[in-house]
């Protein structure tokens, strides 16, 4: 009898020991959380929230083909965006999206990819936007790739190495 008792004590102390991890870490991770979830408050008519706008990738190999980072596309207006178009700022980057329609409260993703092979940039770190052309009526929605190019197969091997001086 004393060994039953013993053992529901143990269980019990695990359980709670369980719950109080459980939440200690819900609380600790809350700011993360939170901070990258899109604003769910609705917004009268078409309206996208990006998610992350912007997105640094670091330095890439000029040599590694081609990159991609995807950003979530999220409706939280009262009508349906229409998406027409997505305009890159460069002919090294382009840009898709899962659905030309996103309804109220529907997500989708936005994928840019980038050619560190395609031509030469400054030497440094630069930028890339794709922009959403839509029924939005607010500012044009638009996200931002950094990125820095390491040229380690030279700048002869680019796809459009441009004129030598």
């Amino acid at each position: 009898m004393n060994t039953y008792r013993t053992h529901i004590i143990l269980c019990l102390a695990i359980l709670a020991a369980a719950l109080l991890a459980t939440n200690w870490y819900r609380l600790s991770n809350a700011a993360f959380f939170s901070t990258n979830q899109p604003s769910v408050e609705r917004v009268h008519g078409p309206h996208l929230v990006l998610a992350p706008q912007e997105y640094d990738l670091g330095i890439v190999k000029q040599s590694g083909g081609l990159v991609s980072r995807a950003f979530d596309v999220f409706n939280n207006g009262s009508e349906s965006v229409l998406i027409n178009d997505i305009l890159t700022s460069c002919s090294c980057t382009s840009a898709t999206i899962t659905s030309k329609t996103i309804k109220p409260g529907e997500h989708g993703t936005l994928t840019m990819t980038f050619d560190p092979n395609y031509h030469f940039e400054d030497e440094g770190k630069f930028f890339r936007t794709a922009t959403i052309k839509s029924n939005i009526h607010e500012k044009t929605p638009e996200v931002k790739l950094y990125i820095e190019v390491d040229y380690d197969l030279g700048k002869d091997k680019l796809k459009f190495p441009g004129t030598s001086e």
